[in-house]
């Protein structure tokens, strides 16, 4: 066991709330999590409240998808196992830039396993804990927390390793989509072991204008295919994704020209590979 990466002991039970997702005001800590979070576990106590107030009850939502929330008077601390490290390449680039291109290509080839965190999420049973969780968050427009999404991305590979489909021992991990802040890069260290880095570079905004509205179109999603919405993925990119660049050093990037053709860019990677 050891402490949670980027993070220690939570020294406060609001620290343990932002790191799961839970309200502020939410007056229940978080003993465990048994359906959803096997490995993380939550130790902490909430004050006691005021004479002549009422305690306001969060755990309603949770408690049918993570188990009941308990309170116990010890210091908060969370804890995770450590795990196998995997031997990764990271696909970091802009919407439109063709990482899912280019990671479902690798896919194909033996030695290399694609893990795309959107397939992920779409692939999640909806009456599943992890998938209930999910949509409460999707369904809102809000940001799935950090914590959920690396414990749906462990459980996945978890799956993946069981049914023979991903050989940890023998297979590179392409990583597409996750870590998509820099918050989760230090999530991720105890179990990605990066080996390179590609960002797929596109200075030229019209060319991912004009690739995300075509394939809006072609899936047959029009209102992705929006300028205002594509703009608000590139401004989100550009704010939160981007600048996991400056965790890595300069010797394990490799920037690519995203505007190549798809086996120019392939050919770039295969070359660069360690």
């Amino acid at each position: 066991m050891k402490t949670f990466p980027n993070c220690g002991s939570v020294g406060t039970v609001a620290a343990a709330k932002k790191v799961i997702g839970l309200p502020k005001e939410a007056v229940c800590s978080v003993k465990m999590y048994p359906s959803l979070f096997p490995r993380l576990f939550f130790f902490g106590s909430s004050q006691p409240n005021q004479p002549g107030t009422r305690k306001k009850d969060h755990s309603s939502f949770f408690s049918k998808t993570m188990g009941r929330l308990a309170c116990q008077r010890k210091p908060p601390l969370l804890l995770i196992e450590t795990a196998v490290r995997y031997r990764s390449l990271l696909l970091l680039g802009a919407p439109g830039s063709g990482k899912g291109t280019q990671g479902k290509i690798l896919g194909t080839i033996p030695g290399f396993f694609h893990c795309a965190s959107g397939e992920i999420f779409r692939s999640l049973d909806p009456k599943s804990s992890a998938g209930q969780l999910f949509w409460h968050y999707s369904t809102r427009g809000e940001l799935v927390p950090d914590a959920l999404t690396v414990q749906i991305w462990q459980e996945h590979l978890r799956s993946m390793i069981d049914q023979g489909r991903f050989r940890p021992q023998e297979d590179y991990l392409v990583l597409d989509g996750i870590p998509r802040n820099v918050n989760q890069v230090h999530m991720l260290a105890p179990y990605v072991e990066i080996l390179r880095v590609f960002h797929l570079s596109c200075p030229n905004r019209a060319i991912l204008l004009e690739r995300l509205r075509q394939r809006a179109r072609k899936e047959g999603r029009p209102d992705d295919a929006k300028e205002e919405v594509i703009l608000q993925r590139l401004k989100t990119y550009e704010e939160e994704t981007r600048p996991i660049l400056s965790c890595f050093s300069e010797d394990l990037v490799l920037h690519v020209d995203a505007t190549q053709l798809p086996y120019q860019v392939l050919r770039a990677i295969l070359n660069a590979l360690p």
